[in-house]
């Protein structure tokens, strides 16, 4: 499988029945990797915190073949929700694509995101992205912020069905030069 940000996953992909009591899913579709490359091995499964108990979020597939989406309602930074009406994100449902290192959001979302951040984040020092990164348009010195021991403010995902997802500082910032 490629993804949007040239990295790659190799394993097996099955298409099988699953019954999880009462429930029956014919043609259920996974896939287990088993080699990767590009950002891809450095970011799997990072983004999202454990969490000791199971929630659950409905998966839509608007016929979009192999493609599923979930129902992202809102997002949090530091225990603020955004301004941002769900209907951003409603049409027709949000990707969570785990091989994906960068998460697109719309626009509007992304700007009250970006905003509501680096309002948390005055304490750090900003500065200008590398040319070549592009899409990396909130940077900072964190030498100039505690290095190491500096406090991210939490990013929440919230969707339906009172799923809440905290996104792990490594899901947050990428690191760049030393």
């Amino acid at each position: 499988m490629n993804y949007e940000d040239n990295s790659y996953s190799k394993g097996v992909f099955v298409c099988d029945e699953v019954t999880l009591k009462p429930d029956v899913f014919p043609k259920f579709q996974f896939g287990c990797g088993d080699s990767g490359g590009g950002d891809f091995g450095s970011a799997s499964g990072k983004a999202i915190s454990a969490s000791p108990s199971l929630k659950f979020t409905r998966l839509l597939n608007p016929s979009s073949g192999s493609v599923y989406f979930v129902e992202l309602i809102g997002i949090s930074v530091a225990k603020k929700r955004l301004n941002v009406s769900s209907s951003l994100f409603a049409s027709p449902g949000t990707i969570i694509d785990s091989g994906t290192v960068i998460t697109h959001l719309p626009t509007a979302a992304y700007e009250a995101l970006r905003t509501a951040f680096q309002q948390e984040m005055l304490h750090c020092p900003s500065v200008s992205p590398p040319p070549q990164e592009k899409p990396l348009d909130t940077c900072y010195n964190l030498k100039g912020c505690g290095g190491r021991n500096i406090k991210l403010p939490e990013i929440v995902l919230h969707f339906v069905g009172e799923v809440d997802v905290s996104l792990h500082p490594s899901g947050i910032l990428w690191p760049m030069g030393t």
